[in-house]
């Protein structure tokens, strides 16, 4: 996971102090209706396998990315009611867009027993190994990462297409100016709303 390369010059001039926030900010990529469901509040902590030290090590703002909807029938029929529970479609949370903001308080590994006191907040009934078999990641260990101050973008910032192999719950940095440009676009709608 290699970020965009940043400049390392002064915050003083308003652009390239975005352009280095951009460049040193995460996005999380969601199936839709896990994002809507985080972006709501629902849940506040994405679980995930084994992260490297770069997303164990991170606390400030990131971004929430929905990728595709699922084509199989009977998931794509729950994903759309879940989707239709807070409102929203296909075109009004659309595929591959970055959707929101939050900002990460803290990361931290799951052991037994606090993965299972903790479902109400990543919403797993099942147990640590239970989820552990499930996820084909038996002996991984299991880490949480707590978001706070969720909001859906009043826009979603369109087309953004994540780097290669990323699949739900990856996190990853800007790899182009195209990704670039659309991290500073959310960012700069972040800072009008946080004003």
């Amino acid at each position: 996971m290699t970020a965009f390369p940043c400049l390392d010059i002064p915050s003083s001039n308003p652009e390239i102090a975005m352009q280095n926030s951009a460049a040193n900010t995460l996005a999380v990529s969601l199936c839709p209706e896990e994002a809507v469901c985080y972006l709501a509040r629902i849940y506040t902590t994405i679980v995930l396998f084994d992260p490297p030290a770069i997303v164990r090590d991170y606390q400030g703002r990131i971004l929430i990315h929905s990728l595709g909807f699922p084509d199989e029938p009977e998931v794509a029929h729950l994903c759309q009611r879940i989707m239709g529970e807070f409102g929203f479609s296909e075109q009004s949370f659309p595929a591959y867009a970055l959707q929101g903001l939050a900002t990460v308080t803290e990361v931290f590994q799951y052991n037994a027993t606090s993965f299972t006191a903790d479902w109400e907040e990543h919403g797993y009934k099942e147990s640590y190994y239970s989820h552990q078999v499930e996820a084909d990641a038996k002996g991984r260990e299991i880490w949480g990462v707590r978001l706070d101050a969720t909001y859906f973008l009043s826009e979603p910032v369109y087309d953004v297409i994540p780097p290669m192999h990323v699949e739900s719950n990856s996190f990853w940095f800007p790899q182009n100016t195209s990704q670039l440009e659309s991290f500073q676009l959310a960012l700069q709608r972040d800072v009008t709303l946080t004003r």
